[in-house]
């Protein structure tokens, strides 16, 4: 399914399921010292039930605007609810376990569409689109080694680093090959190039900087 906007959040409450998204690009409040804090704007939409669409437009489905401390888990006065995990609970062991195919591969697509678009990541509300950063295009998707070593390298062009490009690469899996989870990690990507949390160009490798 193709939504216009980059989803938040998605929660169930006792009338239907909901689905919350940003708004638009964050606002940037920069400091003096290279720093900066980000203000962001969600929407919130209730699905229609049954089928969802192929498309989900966030606008013809009645937004609502919501804070961030009312979706589900983002309030701190929320409480943290933690399953309990024992001695032989196959999720706590470090031998591998036995993942189907389907998921391995459903996985692997789900990492890769977390950074699909960098290059046109924000949408305004005219239906203009901005990257993920300023400065940032020309991202490239590469998948690397078998589960559960699977790697995925992001890698795009930046003016922090005019001569190469930048990469992250993010493990799909654990080393008991579970699925790692990589929620808001273009987000946290964003925030480390919009406040140059970077290492030195002087690390790069072959016209490579991992950042």
């Amino acid at each position: 399914m193709t939504i216009d906007r980059m989803p938040a959040a998605v929660f169930d409450d006792d009338q239907a399921a909901h689905l919350v998204v940003y708004t638009s690009a964050p606002d940037a409040l920069r400091d003096d010292y290279g720093g900066a804090s980000y203000t962001y704007r969600f929407s919130q939409i209730e699905l229609p039930a049954g089928d969802l669409p192929p498309t989900l437009r966030i606008t013809e489905h009645q937004p609502v605007p919501v804070n961030e401390d009312q979706i589900p888990g983002r309030s701190r006065d929320e409480k943290l609810k933690l399953d309990p995990i024992t001695t032989d609970d196959p999720r706590a062991a470090w031998t591998l376990i036995d993942l189907p195919s389907d998921q391995k591969k459903a996985a692997i697509e789900a990492l890769c569409a977390e950074f699909a678009h960098l290059d046109a990541y924000w949408a305004a509300p005219s239906g203009a689109k901005t990257p993920l950063s300023d400065g940032l295009n020309g991202t490239q998707i590469d998948i690397a080694e078998d589960w559960p070593n699977t790697r995925v390298d992001v890698s795009f062009a930046h003016t922090y680093y005019p001569e190469g490009r930048l990469r992250r690469t993010f493990r799909v899996f654990d080393n008991a090959g579970r699925i790692t989870p990589a929620e808001y990690a273009s987000i946290h990507l964003m925030e480390d190039l919009d406040t140059r949390d970077l290492p030195p160009i002087t690390n790069a490798h072959n016209n490579i900087l991992d950042i």
